[in-house]
């Protein structure tokens, strides 16, 4: 078996900006073991999804994940949205990375 994903940087359009509350900007997820390039939605789903800590309240799930660079860095397309220090969870086939360290918000409405 393989180990875990990881998530070791977070951000939109490979800035530390706010996300726009309107969505559809590039997340971009930096960390290991996110395995080769693609999306490999029949063996290897690649799907990724943010949300206050610790609470199923309020989440996210981020569309067209794929993994861009092979093991470290997965892009994704970013939910309508509001809420701030939102942590990021990545699911590479059925193993699902801990929630990140890194924190991002939106924009105020």
């Amino acid at each position: 078996s393989y180990s875990p994903p990881a998530i070791t940087d977070v951000t939109v359009d490979d800035t530390a900006a706010l996300m726009a509350t309107a969505g559809a900007e590039t997340l971009v997820l930096t960390g290991t073991n996110f395995g080769p390039i693609g999306h490999f939605i029949a063996v290897f789903p690649v799907t990724a999804r943010y949300g206050m800590s610790g609470t199923s309240s309020v989440v996210f799930g981020a569309t067209a994940c794929s993994v861009v660079t092979a093991d470290t860095r997965v892009e994704c397309v970013t939910a309508a949205g509001v809420g701030a220090d939102l942590t990021f969870a990545v699911t590479i086939g059925a193993q699902e990375s801990a929630e990140s360290a890194v924190l991002l918000s939106y924009i105020a409405p």
